[in-house]
């Protein structure tokens, strides 16, 4: 058994977790920002973009955007990419985290890794305890491309983390270590962007 998405929209749609939230991040990367926002212009899908996650860098006076998500407006609260009819409209060029979907990785240490299935997708739903005894024999049998996507997805943002403490060893940025309200509004109103590739 491989894993199959059935393109039911369960991970494009924001729900209620467990915990009682109910914000989902599809978090999008500048470099994929271009291609899904020329693909919405290009299909008349009126989309929104967020900056997500960001660092203020106060030596240069910009804002470094790492991130931007997708808002999921509407009363289902869904990706605008999302169809009923067809699943994912993007599905060829879509953002590296839906790629990696549902699969999520986090490095702990050097030697350790936590991997993450995402339980309210339909298709682990479906497969329960076919999907649990897979998952501890061999993950790469049932998510071989989810699991190359996530792993990629998780060094992606390692270099990132590292090239910000680089830079900022260097002297090139400086990110405080606490910043006042009042202070970040005005720095995203008034500040450049810059975007880490670009440093």
């Amino acid at each position: 058994m491989e894993f199959k998405c059935l393109r039911c929209g369960s991970c494009c749609h924001e729900y209620e977790f467990a915990d009682g939230t109910n914000f989902k991040r599809i978090p999008i990367f500048p470099e994929e920002l271009d291609e899904l926002e020329a693909f919405a212009k290009d299909k008349g899908i009126l989309i929104k973009f967020l900056e997500d996650v960001v660092f203020p860098d106060t030596k240069n006076k910009r804002i470094i955007v790492v991130t931007y998500r997708i808002v999921l407006e509407g009363l289902d609260k869904c990706c605008p990419f999302f169809q009923v009819s067809v699943g994912c409209m993007v599905n060829k060029i879509k953002p590296l985290a839906c790629k990696a979907y549902p699969l999520a990785q986090k490095k702990i240490d050097a030697y350790t890794q936590e991997m993450y299935l995402d339980p309210y997708c339909r298709f682990i739903e479906c497969n329960e305890s076919r999907v649990r005894k897979a998952a501890t024999e061999n993950i790469k049998t049932l998510f071989g491309s989810e699991l190359d996507f996530s792993t990629r997805l998780m060094k992606k943002n390692q270099e990132i983390i590292l090239k910000i403490k680089q830079l900022t060893v260097e002297g090139k940025i400086l990110i405080p270590d606490k910043v006042s309200t009042s202070d970040l509004d005005v720095w995203f109103r008034t500040w450049d962007r810059a975007y880490i590739k670009d440093l």
